[in-house]
């Protein structure tokens, strides 16, 4: 699990530069794909197979106002690997904190990737960064 968090090091820093000339977060699955496919492309690890920029989400927020999503999905190897985490995928994101886009803060969350039908157990991903 930490090598994923590791290798999103580089995401992390593009989306903050990103938020830092634009003022949010990528509208759309096209532009996420367009600012940071490139960047994960050849991303990959020891336990890691692969990184994609998964896609663009909205959810609202206390305040009534859409609160975009990146999310980023990182999937480990068939091999080699925790059984827990063989072949299972997780998605890492990042948001704008409670504070909201003014501040430009942003946070990451981390969770299983549900679609795999094989959910990777909560006592794998550091507290730092689950699903609230």
């Amino acid at each position: 699990m930490a090598e994923g968090i590791n290798l999103t090091v580089p995401i992390k820093s593009a989306i903050a530069d990103f938020v830092s000339l634009k003022g949010r977060l990528p509208a759309d699955k096209a532009e996420l794909n367009d600012e940071f496919g490139d960047l994960v492309s050849d991303m990959s690890g020891k336990y890691i197979k692969k990184v994609v920029a998964h896609g663009v989400f909205s959810s609202g927020n206390p305040g009534g106002n859409s609160n975009p999503r990146s999310l980023f999905r990182l999937t480990f190897k068939n091999e080699g690997v925790n059984p827990d985490l063989q072949g299972r995928s997780m998605i890492m994101y990042a948001r704008f904190a409670q504070d909201g886009v003014e501040s430009g803060s942003l946070e990451w969350i981390c969770q299983s990737a549900t679609a795999d039908n094989a959910s990777i157990p909560d006592k794998y991903f550091p507290s730092s960064c689950r699903s609230l």
